[in-house]
């Protein structure tokens, strides 16, 4: 078993498939292309796919992890890491379904991922571990996907 339940892989599957290509978001700038290769590349940051820039303190990164990972809900216009930003680091972006494929590809590699794998580091939370990771992975996708009315 992965670091994700089958079962909400399914879920955040599904809702994937719900959004539509010319939605406008209920807040934010994002298009809905842009944010499937956002949600996307968040999860490839944690296979470190592309290179982060630590930005916090150990210590205050500790207390955002707190916050943020696990005991907050995602707040509307929470800024992004600029290696996920669109406009910032993330331009190379496809059309819409190459862009919803891939966000499934990488989900569905975090469902295969085993529970002991070594990620990388957040450039906010810094190291993290699967469970960490995999928490953070399901309410940012659900943050997106709420923000586009699925």
């Amino acid at each position: 078993m992965g670091i994700i339940k089958d079962k909400t892989i399914q879920h955040l599957i599904e809702r994937i498939e719900k959004v539509e290509k010319e939605k406008q978001p209920l807040w934010g700038k994002m298009t809905s292309t842009q944010m499937l290769a956002h949600c996307s590349a968040s999860i490839k940051m944690a296979y470190g796919d592309f290179p982060v820039k630590l930005r916090l303190t150990p210590f205050k990164s500790a207390i955002w992890k707190f916050l943020i990972v696990d005991l907050l809900p995602f707040r509307k216009h929470l800024p992004a890491p600029p290696e996920i930003n669109v406009g910032k680091k993330l331009r190379n972006i496809g059309d819409f379904e190459t862009e919803k494929q891939q966000l499934i590809v990488q989900l569905n590699r975090m469902k295969d991922t085993p529970s002991d794998y070594d990620f990388s580091p957040h450039p906010i939370f810094r190291k993290m571990g699967p469970r960490s990771w995999g928490r953070i992975a399901v309410k940012h996708l659900d943050h997106h996907l709420r923000q586009f009315g699925v």
